[in-house]
């Protein structure tokens, strides 16, 4: 849109490390972040199969210990996603390339760093840090939501098994304990599943709402059917909205301001950048 910037461009222009892409689904691939670029991700990538965060996290340090140069699940899984789009899109096997060793590397972190539900599911703890590898951090369902998506789409690009399998074991940890996501207090969906076993801390309002219908899009595509307790995480989350006056999607948003909370830091996005990507440029 003439006159105003897209997110990679408010992104480009803005150092902030809070500030990174998001892939949204349905959304076209737009011109990508140096970071997505294929050949700056192929050579950005480390050794072991993710990008790191380098700077310190004072809210990760004091809450878990965990120093600068640490693996960030959300990013990552964003990262390559939007890497797997690109695939589709363009045919570049450096995307491919690039997010298939992403992939295995998740496969490995999923079975070492995670939580076992009662049916055998998985909830993947949200960061890494080499300095302190296996201890515990919170499970943000976020998170946990967009690893399986992306585990299920690299599936129905490759139709690598060990992929489906691994999606699977996230699915079954979000059924395992669907009804304990609710916060009866508010009746809004919880954030976290928290170290200790409970649940904390408040959601993002459109977050993890796209992120659950993403994914029961994601099950027609590979069972032929959507999920009768994601279905019931959805109507959780449009019934607290809604109850709250608060919009559906982002669309409400398009000629109005939205103030972005972060940590210490309050920012107006309004007339300067594409309301698609607003919620994006959120820290997750």
């Amino acid at each position: 849109m003439a006159g105003k910037l897209t997110l990679n461009q408010y992104l480009l222009n803005n150092g902030d490390r809070y500030y990174f892409i998001r892939y949204i689904p349905g959304a076209t691939v737009q011109e990508p972040l140096n970071l997505s670029m294929p050949d700056t991700a192929a050579k950005t990538i480390n050794q072991k199969g993710y990008w790191i965060s380098t700077p310190r996290s004072e809210w990760l340090y004091r809450s878990y210990k965990i120093d600068s140069t640490f693996y960030d699940t959300r990013f990552n899984t964003d990262t390559a996603l939007f890497l797997l789009k690109g695939y589709t899109e363009y045919h570049d096997p450096v995307f491919l390339n690039t997010a298939g060793k992403y992939a295995d590397f998740l496969l490995d972190y999923a079975f070492t760093h995670r939580f076992t539900t009662k049916s055998g599911g998985w909830l993947v703890w949200d960061y890494g840090n080499e300095n302190n590898p296996y201890s515990p951090t919170h499970v943000s369902l976020n998170h946990l939501l967009t690893e399986m998506n992306f585990l299920y789409e690299m599936y129905i690009v490759t139709q690598d098994i060990r992929y489906y399998d691994t999606a699977h074991k996230l699915k079954t940890a979000v059924k395992d304990t669907c009804k304990r996501w609710k916060n009866q207090s508010t009746g809004d969906l919880w954030y976290a599943y928290l170290k200790d076993g409970s649940f904390g801390l408040t959601d993002y309002p459109l977050v993890t709402l796209r992120d659950l219908k993403y994914s029961q899009k994601l099950f027609l595509e590979v069972d032929g059917a959507e999920d009768s307790d994601f279905g019931y995480m959805i109507s959780l989350k449009e019934g607290y909205l809604k109850k709250n006056n608060l919009p559906l999607d982002l669309t409400a948003y398009r000629n109005g301001v939205l103030e972005i909370r972060m940590p210490k830091l309050t920012t107006e996005l309004s007339g300067f950048i594409e309301p698609a990507g607003i919620e994006s440029a959120c820290y997750y």
